[in-house]
């Protein structure tokens, strides 16, 4: 089952995953962005860390897909790309999390965010180099 989401997956060309990646950063810049924002209540279930992790999980892994990183005719689960879109996501969760302290729209760069940002990049490397990577090979 996972082979076959991963043969699917490399089956798309890199000119659509990015495509799909450049509106998925617009549309996660625009949220990151957006005035006065606040998504959950403070409690014990942290939903604004769970949207961060998973919101830069998918940043990886679409950097994974598009292989801008790496050469064009690579598959998108090698070590070396893996790694490349691990280190470019967690470059663009910096920039954003600095950028929104220069948004005068009551925003501010937090460094929990930030943790939450790379547990998300973790998570994707842990999944295409565990999971994806083997059954791609």
């Amino acid at each position: 089952m996972i082979q076959a989401a991963v043969r699917r997956m490399e089956r798309v060309s890199p000119r659509a995953w990015r495509w799909i990646a450049l509106v998925y950063w617009a549309a996660l810049t625009a949220g990151t962005h957006w005035p006065s924002l606040r998504l959950g209540r403070p409690g014990l279930i942290p939903v604004d860390k769970i949207l961060h992790a998973g919101a830069f999980a998918g940043v990886c892994g679409l950097l994974m897909l598009t292989r801008w990183l790496d050469r064009p005719g690579v598959r998108p689960f090698t070590s070396r790309n893996i790694n490349r879109a691990c280190l470019a996501a967690a470059i663009l969760a910096a920039l954003d999390e600095i950028t929104q302290s220069w948004v005068l729209l009551d925003r501010f760069a937090k460094l929990d965010d930030f943790i939450a940002d790379a547990v998300g990049i973790l998570i994707a490397w842990l999944v295409a180099t565990l999971l994806f990577q083997r059954v791609s090979a």
